[in-house]
């Protein structure tokens, strides 16, 4: 602030508090979704949101569950229901147990498949050998990455998508049968 007094500038310096800020931290460790979201409502009832910044910072590792479980669009209604000016998200700590036990320390795309075609055609889904079972799982990964086309919504891409690996691993033609079946029935 700047004033003057007897032909002379005077500054002093205040401090302007534009807006308050409440953090609210959540420990998703050892937790499932569900907690998780309970606590954070909880915490949130407990602090006076009103008209302020509110920071939400969730990081750890889920016991089940995954990370998309939990319903932050929800909380974040919730939150502006309190009449917070805005609210800020930090989950980028927040990890799934599940996706855990496929961490690689892989640094190519190249290498993360390989390693992970080699750890799934151990497990015995299919009754068919290691090479078809490889090939399959080759087949469902290219087409896993394949890009939506433009113009394609997100729904038509995702039945695009189960459409060809369920060509992939025959239950186009195995749906096929049993519809045969019914209607000669």
């Amino acid at each position: 602030l700047i004033t003057v007094e007897d032909d002379r500038p005077k500054v002093e310096w205040r401090e302007i508090n534009i807006c308050e800020i409440v953090s609210i931290e959540v420990d998703a460790s050892k937790k499932n979704p569900s907690s998780v979201e309970k606590e954070i409502r909880d915490e949130i009832e407990k602090k006076d949101v009103k008209g302020k910044i509110v920071v939400l910072r969730v990081e750890g590792t889920l016991e089940s569950g995954h990370r998309t479980d939990i319903d932050f669009r929800g909380l974040e209604l919730f939150i502006k229901e309190k009449y917070a000016r805005t609210i800020v998200k930090r989950e980028v700590k927040l990890k799934s147990s599940v996706y855990e036990k496929y961490h690689t320390d892989s640094n190519t795309q190249a290498e993360i498949e390989r390693e992970h075609t080699e750890e799934f055609s151990k497990l015995k889904l299919l009754n068919i050998n290691n090479e078809e079972k490889t090939r399959l799982i080759n087949e469902i990964v290219r087409y896993l990455s394949t890009e939506r086309t433009e113009g394609e919504t997100k729904q038509n891409y995702k039945e695009r998508i189960i459409s060809e690996i369920d060509t992939v691993l025959g239950f186009d033609k195995k749906v096929e049968e049993i519809e045969n079946e019914t209607e000669l029935s």
